[in-house]
């Protein structure tokens, strides 16, 4: 009697090992919600989804706040859609990423250099046309 139950009890392991398998796998004609080789949209600052902090998570407070000087400065320049330029700091040194018009990225520059506490800009904005 003892053997009856000791080799159903390895079936049932069996099988549920077999289930859970199964089900971990991906499913043919489903997208994989890990794969790195599809990107997605990129978020923008205005984006719900761009929750990051100002300048990242491990800025310092110096930083956070020249990014934010940044980011207010490129808001209320009139000759710049500063909505989508995504700006961070790392020890004074101010990332522009994003797309904007060719036209505003010589003007976009000029206004994060001209904040007081930049010590260099990085320039990664493409331009849209």
């Amino acid at each position: 009697m003892r053997k009856i139950s000791f080799n159903r009890n390895l079936r049932v392991l069996a099988a549920t090992a077999l289930i859970m398998s199964a089900a971990a796998c991906d499913r043919p004609g489903e997208e994989s919600r890990a794969d790195p080789a599809q990107p997605g949209p990129q978020p923008t600052r205005s984006d719900p989804r761009n929750v990051m902090p100002p300048g990242g998570p491990y800025a310092s407070r110096a930083d956070r706040e020249l990014t934010s000087r940044v980011r207010t400065a490129l808001r209320a320049e009139r000759a710049v859609d500063g909505d989508d330029i995504a700006v961070s700091t790392v020890s004074g040194t101010v990332l522009l990423s994003g797309a904007v018009p060719s036209e505003q990225i010589a003007r976009v520059v000029q206004v994060a250099r001209a904040i007081d506490g930049v010590k260099q800009v990085d320039n990664r904005l493409s331009a849209t046309g």
